[in-house]
């Protein structure tokens, strides 16, 4: 399933709609090793990090500025004084110059084992480190992580830079979840952040896991002792796979309420935690988070992990934009304000997780004490309603005035909820503040958008892939509607666990009057127009021209004219071909993975109409028992009958199909797909075709 998962998000993927300038994060993991040395250092040492590069780009997409930070675990054999952490430039066996520093100069007698956390800064005066930055987004491998030490100050370990996936899941944890339902009144809601390093073939070769739990409920004098990713579907109980390095009993708030978090590598060397990861990636529902407690060693509070959906906002923090107005400073502050939700059917917000992406540049040494989303319209002070986490205490004096801030955090508290709930709908009644000791009720400001009164614009509606040519739908089919301020916020439905919302982020669509269930809101800067609405024709609606309308937090748009048949099959491809899997093992075809003559594969389709079982509007499909697709379909391969063919509603998903046949044998090469489909008893029994997509078969 993993491929089938990366395949949907890159199929209903969010684009950020680029300012005049923008901020984006990318992650990056290395394995160090003394091994990987040129020449080789003989000692027993080891490492990983986790490189965050924040980069600031100009209306041309340039990047002009930016800033790495570094996380490095290391193990040597004894205690050890370093001397350097940077990126150089070089591939694997070849050494280069320093490119990019972490600001790292010394730090004596260091423990054997630890953490080194560091910040390099990139100025716009800096060529070189602006080629850097650009290198390593371009090609990871050409560039290095060397940590120095007094004793090898050539470097002590090092490794490759990787590309690295992100994935943000969440759950609400509660102490009827345990296998059998524990003995406390205890709650509490869970991030877990995954950044895994995926090598040139796309294997992940390590990641590093961050549990961040809000607890509540729990007597006083609870201690935690454990704090684990298990293996198991909710109602059963599985082994851990992954930990999060808490060990030993480390008590709770006294009040019973609080925060914890701990990060841990992966072991990588354990096939178990290996397949929790590629598990995880694929299909979260099927592990659990669970908290251990003295009182309760088998877990204390439990829940299955869920899918986020995501959205973005960049902004540019100014001194002006404060009310009132902060004068005689020369800053400003581009930023990116990231929300990840948990929602529940109906499209409300239940909890989420936070992400202020903050590159600062300020004339002078700066303390920040505070990061915050407020409620206020512009020109409007209001209150704190989503805090980042930062202060005074945790966030060190910035000598230059100019950097990068970058903080998450788990967000449930009573005034969260509603602010969440506000912002994907309302973003114009929210602001972004950046405060400091020199100004205290903020420096920089920015609301999160601009109000706006415009109502939804339809300029096209398309079939679900998006084909020109194919510009009818089907109840249970996907369509893609076109067009300008179809919404505020964009988002996914990936966060819903049993059907796509019928509103989201206070968007509605509606064909021939009914509720249509929303799958993906999505804006593209270079799209004209800029928005579009992936949605599922409603199930109910008969066949012939209905109006279609948009509505948005501002009202109802004009409405535009879809004709529903009741079929309408239509392949997904890519610049490759036909989205097509093995289903022995679900990974996708192509190029490097090609089908073979007797290989069992599935085409991934939209618009072949009503099942058996017949599943309601935005219904995410069962795999037991499987939705059949209730008109037959005949397939030809190469110009040869597939055999075996059979359709059902993709499991898991709404508005999907899933067709499995055979490869026909006597077919080689780059070969034609072609689907028809007959309609169900008692319509027309005129075959219906499908557009036309390649598929490489050896």
């Amino acid at each position: 399933m993993q491929a089938v998962t990366k395949t949907m998000v890159l199929l209903f993927a969010l684009a950020v709609s680029a300012l005049a300038q923008s901020v984006e994060t990318v992650p990056f993991r290395v394995v160090l090793s003394s091994a990987n040395e040129v020449p080789p250092v003989n000692l027993a040492a080891s490492g990983t990090a986790t490189v965050w590069l924040h980069v600031v780009r100009d209306a041309t997409g340039e990047i002009i500025s930016g800033s790495a930070d570094f996380g490095v675990r290391y193990q040597f054999p004894d205690p050890i004084t370093f001397t350097g952490l940077h990126i150089h430039s070089g591939a694997a066996g070849a050494n280069g110059p320093v490119v990019i520093n972490s600001t790292l100069t010394r730090v004596e007698d260091a423990p054997a084992q630890g953490l080194l956390q560091y910040q390099g800064q990139v100025a716009p005066t800096n060529a070189a480190g602006l080629a850097a930055l650009r290198g390593v987004l371009a090609n990871p491998a050409g560039y290095y992580v060397n940590l120095h030490t007094t004793a090898n100050q050539a470097g002590a370990i090092r490794g490759q830079m990787e590309r690295a996936q992100t994935l943000v899941l969440m759950t609400q944890l509660s102490s009827a979840n345990e296998v059998p339902p524990a003995n406390v009144d205890a709650q509490g809601t869970a991030t877990l952040l995954l950044v895994a390093g995926m090598g040139e073939n796309g294997a992940l070769t390590s990641a590093e896991a961050t549990f961040d739990v809000n607890y509540a409920g729990f007597p006083e004098g609870t201690s935690f002792t454990g704090l684990h990713i298990h293996t198991g579907v909710a109602g059963a109980n599985g082994p851990v796979t992954i930990n999060s390095a808490l060990q030993g009993a480390v008590a709770a708030a006294a009040s019973g309420a609080g925060n914890i978090r701990y990060s841990a590598e992966v072991n990588m060397a354990n096939a178990a935690s290996v397949a929790a990861l590629y598990g995880l990636f694929a299909r979260p529902a099927a592990y659990y988070m669970n908290l251990h407690t003295t009182a309760n060693p088998a877990g204390a509070i439990r829940g299955q992990m869920r899918n986020t959906d995501k959205s973005t906002f960049q902004v540019t923090m100014l001194p002006g934009n404060e009310v009132p107005p902060v004068v005689g400073l020369d800053a400003r502050a581009h930023a990116e304000f990231t929300l990840h939700t948990l929602r529940n059917n109906e499209g409300h917000v239940l909890a989420g997780m936070t992400i202020f992406d903050v590159n600062y540049r300020f004339p002078v040494e700066t303390q920040f004490t505070g990061l915050h989303i407020h409620d206020g319209v512009a020109g409007v002070n209001g209150p704190v309603t989503l805090d980042s986490g930062l202060s005074r205490t945790n966030e060190p004096l910035s000598a230059m005035g100019a950097g990068n801030i970058y903080r998450w955090r788990t967000q449930d508290s009573p005034a969260a909820f509603r602010a969440m709930n506000s912002v994907v709908i309302f973003p114009e009644r929210h602001y972004m503040n950046l405060h400091t000791t020199v100004n205290a009720p903020g420096a920089v400001r920015a609301q999160l958008m601009e109000a706006t009164s415009v109502r939804p614009e339809i300029s096209a509606i398309l079939s679900g892939v998006s084909h020109p040519d194919f510009r009818t739908g089907a109840p249970l089919g996907l369509i893609t509607i076109f067009g300008e301020n179809l919404f505020r916020v964009p988002a996914d439905s990936g966060s819903f666990e049993a059907a796509a919302p019928l509103m989201l982020n206070g968007t509605t669509v509606t064909i021939g009057g009914r509720e249509a269930a929303i799958v993906t809101l999505g804006r593209e800067a270079s799209f004209i127009p800029t928005d579009y609405i992936v949605a599922q024709v409603p199930a109910g609606v008969s066949a012939g021209d209905h109006p279609v309308v948009v509505s948005n937090s501002n009202g109802p748009g004009m409405a535009a004219m879809l004709t529903v048949q009741q079929i309408a099959p239509v392949l997904y491809f890519d610049e490759v071909g036909a989205i097509a899997f093995r289903v022995s093992d679900m990974s996708l075809i192509g190029p490097g993975n090609p089908a073979r003559a007797g290989d069992s594969i599935a085409l991934l389709m939209t618009g072949l109409g009503q099942v058996l079982p017949g599943l309601t509007t935005g219904e995410y499909a069962s795999a037991d028992p499987e939705a059949m697709v209730a008109g037959p379909l005949q397939v030809s391969i190469g110009g040869r009958a597939a055999t075996g063919v059979q359709a059902t509603a993709w499991p898991g998903f709404a508005g999907l199909n899933r067709v499995v046949l055979t490869v026909p044998e006597g077919v080689t090469g780059m070969v034609e797909v072609a689907v028809s489909q007959i309609p169900p008893v008692g319509l027309t029994p005129q075959p219906v075709s499908s557009n036309r997509a390649t598929i490489l078969v050896e």
